[in-house]
């Protein structure tokens, strides 16, 4: 069997019902997806020869860009409220927070997502006519991700 390629007989994979997103060790609900992208950015050096082809590398820049959380207006504004609550103000747009995302299942190694010093960076939302569910989008200013403990930058903690 492939690394990663499991065998279910009476059990899940993981899927959206299987996470549990907290701020603050908080839990958080009423959230219909969070996204998030880092990357490490490195130059290649070249020097002389026929081929032209690199010699070396950078180390790299470590970028993180804005995660992107969806949810219910009623949660956003419960969010909203938390951090408005820490800052011991009516601003939430300051407050730094943790958020650690957790994926459990039987049959699976479980998955966590620890998004490092976050502030609310903005909101998108838009009000409809029609069934559905109320909605916003915030972006959330995030300066390191580890995954399972793992970094993509450098070990040196940030």
């Amino acid at each position: 069997m492939a690394a990663g390629d499991n065998l279910y007989v009476n059990g899940s994979a993981l899927s959206w019902g299987s996470f549990v997103i907290k701020l603050d060790g908080d839990e958080l609900r009423g959230f219909t997806s969070i996204s998030y992208t880092h990357k490490r950015t490195r130059t290649k050096g070249y020097g002389t020869g026929p081929s032209h082809a690199p010699t070396r590398r950078s180390k790299g820049k470590y970028e993180v860009e804005n995660v992107k959380l969806k949810g219910y207006k009623s949660s956003m504004q419960a969010l909203r409220n938390k951090l408005a609550e820490v800052a011991g103000s009516s601003s939430y747009g300051d407050t730094e927070f943790e958020v650690l995302i957790q994926g459990v299942e039987a049959n699976e190694e479980p998955i966590t997502v620890q998004l490092n010093r976050c502030t609310w960076a903005g909101t998108s939302g838009a009000l409809e006519e029609g069934p559905d569910l109320v909605t916003e989008e915030v972006d959330i200013d995030c300066m390191g991700v580890v995954e399972n403990g793992l970094t993509l930058h450098d070990e040196v903690e940030i």
